[in-house]
């Protein structure tokens, strides 16, 4: 949006062009884009701010700028001033009216326009503080009785002014929502995304707030380890509801309320309490095929191994294995209602265990039984039932690996040996001659499909274990397109970034305008995972990008296809097990029969990049020909590239 900005004083004017601009001061331009206003604003006051210690000070120096910025408004949005002339008589009272409402009408339009601008442009210079707390003193200064404006109807310049400012201050309250929070968290990922593209080293990206091993970091430590593994007392993990503006004023998808996705209680938590649930939670979802796995070392970690560290000795070598995505939102999530059901059904099962592990009985006896109980406790059945049954939306959720180190040997060793023991696990859990396996790759992973043929049991997954690798914890769950996912588990605690806990409170995702043109079916997946959808990104225009009609469009089909796939789901639940509704993945291995068609469909599709032995396919990177599939090109294991 252009701005004419003709009345202000000659030295702001210049300042503006020279700082944001980036011109001379010769120039004699009257308009400019509202943005590097804007950006002028707020770097101002960033800078005037931060020289107010006293908390007085500062109130008093908010209410003087935000007086300063409304006059602005008033010279920039209504420097046109209308002059009214005085009619001595009137001869068709018919043509008079007419002209009244013609006028009338023209002057609604004309204020509903400025309204419009002075909302986005004050909105943007509250975005561009970027700073909670500098936003949260102009929302509370903006309530003053020293910013009260007396709307007068006088027809003299001075009052006329004082009503303008009384609208000025009026719209600027109307414009405070979500929407600037949201326009916030854009711009510090446009932040992130710059840093990391020019290779800036390790501390400037720190500073924007993404240590997770300082203060008011950006990334969240959900569990406190020093507290018998509760939730952090740092953070509000509690549901909230979300703001209208995001639900009517921008193209919005609609969650589909299912049975695992209803009375949620605001106030109440919107993940597990504690670290022990998660991590049962996450052993069934897992088929136990992870436990036992060496984890590893983070950088930050007490190890004085020789081992770790680079011929030179000057560089510390480290490798941590992560899992990430559906899988460990399923198990972080909290269940319908209060939560509080739960809790007692675990602990109920923990008192259970333990009277059974005290009977005076033979060790293999006292298992045996304490198995029977354990599979049949009403605990173990709830989770089982969102995990496993037909209906549910992570029936066909894969588990994705990845590997945080600063050494592409040292990450190709570790994909190495957990694949190892997820193979172990399979045959020593279920006995060898009840499954089967094969090591496939793909794009981005070399994946583990098998089956288990045991009466019991017959669920399987796929187990992605991703080759592209992150330097850190921070870069591994920064970039994800959805927010809720922008999580992992580490083996010993959750982390997950800011904008997926506000996801987790308020079931809701903030999606580009090309997530919702582009990945619909995405959309989709976590439409019936229980999360609405906004499209909102950090714009500077006006009218907005985000709200274009064919975006309007876009987000009422989405809609409408949510629920007709849920509908289907309902009327036959089985109908997941024959195809995937929604591609949770890339390749759609048929896992619901015979281990037989998992070779056949590998054999038609994949030839020559399937094995029993891990070794087999990291070898395939020196063969040119097997590069490129109807998948996808694979790529060979490398660092990530933002």
């Amino acid at each position: 949006m252009i701005i004419n900005i003709s009345k202000l004083d000659s030295d702001i004017k210049y300042q503006i062009y020279i700082q944001q601009c980036e011109i001379d001061n010769n120039s004699e331009q009257d308009t400019i884009d509202h943005k590097f206003f804007c950006k002028f604003l707020s770097d101002v006051f960033k800078s005037q701010i931060n020289n107010k210690n006293q908390i007085e000070s500062s109130y008093k120096f908010t209410l003087y700028f935000l007086k300063k910025l409304i006059n602005y408004f008033n010279l920039i949005f209504f420097n046109t001033i209308t002059t009214t002339t005085t009619t001595t008589t009137t001869t068709t009272t018919t043509t008079n009216t007419t002209k009244n409402i013609t006028t009338t009408n023209k002057n609604k339009g004309t204020i509903t326009t400025k309204k419009q601008k002075v909302k986005e442009t004050f909105k943007l210079f509250l975005i561009y503080l970027n700073n909670d707390n500098f936003i949260k003193k102009i929302i509370k200064s903006l309530n003053s009785e020293e910013l009260i404006y007396k709307n007068n109807n006088n027809n003299n310049i001075e009052d006329e002014d004082n009503g303008n400012n009384c609208e000025i201050l009026e719209w600027m309250k109307e414009s405070i929502d979500n929407s600037i929070y949201n326009g916030c968290e854009m711009l510090r990922r446009r932040e992130l995304l710059n840093y990391y593209n020019k290779n800036s080293n390790e501390d400037e990206i720190k500073s924007l707030g993404i240590d997770i091993n300082k203060e008011n970091s950006r990334i969240i430590k959900v569990f406190n380890e020093d507290d018998g593994g509760e939730l952090s007392k740092d953070y509000d993990f509690k549901f909230d509801v979300i703001d209208e503006y995001e639900a009517f004023s921008h193209p919005f998808i609609y969650s589909v309320k299912s049975r695992w996705y209803e009375n949620y209680r605001i106030g109440y938590n919107s993940i597990v309490p504690n670290i022990e649930i998660f991590k049962k939670s996450f052993s069934m979802f897992t088929f136990d095929l992870l436990d036992g796995i060496e984890w590893g070392h983070y950088q930050n970690d007490d190890d004085d191994d020789d081992d770790n560290y680079n011929n030179s000795g000057s560089n510390k070598i480290y490798t941590k294995v992560v899992v990430y995505g559906g899988c460990i939102l399923s198990c972080l999530e909290s269940f319908p209602g209060d939560g509080i059901k739960l809790i007692k059904e675990y602990i109920d099962m923990k008192r259970v265990e333990r009277l059974v592990f005290k009977l005076p009985l033979p060790k293999y006896l006292n298992k045996r039984i304490s198995r029977l109980v354990h599979d049949d406790h009403s605990f173990i059945r709830s989770i089982n039932d969102k995990q496993q049954s037909l209906d549910s939306p992570y029936y066909r959720s894969d588990i994705d690996i990845s590997i945080i180190s600063n050494s592409l040997e040292h990450a190709n060793k570790k994909l190495k040996q957990v694949s190892l023991k997820i193979i172990d696990n399979l045959h020593s859990t279920y006995g060898y001659e009840n499954c089967d396996y094969r090591f496939v790759r793909t794009p981005n992973s070399i994946s583990i499909v098998y089956s288990i043929n045991s009466n019991n049991f017959k669920r399987t997954r796929v187990i992605q274990l991703i080759i592209i690798i992150a330097k850190t914890i921070e870069e591994q769950i920064l970039f994800h397109d959805i927010d809720c996912i922008s999580l992992c588990y580490d083996g010993s605690n959750v982390y997950l970034h800011e904008r997926s806990l506000r996801a987790l409170k308020t079931r809701t995702n903030l999606i580009s305008i090309k997530t919702l043109t582009h990945s619909y079916s995405r959309l989709l997946k976590y439409s019936l995972r229980g999360f609405n959808s906004v499209c909102y990104q950090l714009c500077e225009h006006i009218p907005r990008c985000d709200q274009k009609e064919i975006l309007y469009k876009h987000a009422k089909d989405i809609n409408q296809i949510s629920l007709e796939k849920y509908n289907q789901i309902l009327n036959d639940p089985t109908i997941i097990t024959k195809k995937d509704l929604l591609e949770y993945q890339t390749i759609d291995f048929p896992l619901s029969g015979s281990f037989d068609n998992v070779l056949e469909f590998l054999h038609d599709e994949l030839p020559g990049l399937y094995s029993q032995s891990f070794d087999d396919l990291i070898l395939l990177d020196n063969d040119s020909n097997l590069h490129k599939t109807k998948f996808g090109t694979l790529k060979p294991i490398q660092f990530k590239m933002l």
